[in-house]
């Protein structure tokens, strides 16, 4: 299952943020059973949207890629 995410503050550093990350997409097989098993591919759908909202939340507090004044691309981060 996935591990709810606080977008609205700061609850998370980036070393938990991204543990709590990596647990959600370690769900992914459970999902994947779970959806078959019970023939509900809502259950796939609802955690892939929650998965891609922490993606997004992730990438929006983790600066990736930084651009310079003129918008190119300076530097790659991981």
């Amino acid at each position: 299952m996935l591990i709810p995410m606080d977008e609205g503050s700061n609850k998370y550093s980036r070393q938990e943020e991204e543990k709590v990350l990596l647990h959600s997409i370690s769900s992914f097989p459970e999902v994947i059973q779970q959806s078959a098993q019970e023939y509900a591919p809502n259950v796939l759908l609802r955690y892939l949207f929650a998965l891609a909202g922490q993606c997004n939340s992730y990438y929006h507090h983790t600066k990736i890629i930084q651009k310079d004044t003129e918008g190119n691309i300076i530097a790659a981060t991981i």
